[in-house]
């Protein structure tokens, strides 16, 4: 979930009106771009919910694990802070869903595709 608080009312940005105070959108509402755009306007204040941000930090850490047997490389790294990482697309949550072994809804939505993943991480951590 993305927390946008805005210093002025109705300031528009993105194609948003953002009243004055804190607002939360889903995730899948803005494009990492978007966010970066977002994230530079001085009279908002951007915010990446703890718990997606966490499980996008733990997915980085799986993807950059190291080579396999034969030498080839591992999937590749998401580079940056967990701010400026560019979000994952539907279908890479459901791939590292399924790398998992974690059932979900063929329609399920990104918001709650991520929730899952978050949850697997937060589990994963709590086991080692």
């Amino acid at each position: 979930m993305i927390r946008i608080t805005s210093k002025q009312h109705n300031f528009r940005r993105c194609r948003v009106a953002h009243p004055k105070g804190s607002t939360e959108y889903p995730d899948d509402t803005f494009t990492g771009e978007q966010i970066k755009i977002l994230q530079a306007e001085p009279k908002l204040k951007v915010e990446i919910v703890p718990a997606v941000a966490k499980a996008m930090a733990g997915m980085e850490e799986s993807s950059a694990a190291g080579a396999s047997e034969d030498g080839e490389q591992g999937e590749k790294q998401i580079e940056g802070t967990e701010e400026e990482r560019p979000d994952l697309t539907v279908r890479e949550l459901k791939e590292r869903l399924e790398e998992m072994g974690v059932e979900f809804s063929p329609k399920a939505k990104k918001g709650e595709l991520q929730e899952l993943l978050a949850e697997k991480m937060s589990g994963q951590a709590d086991t080692e």
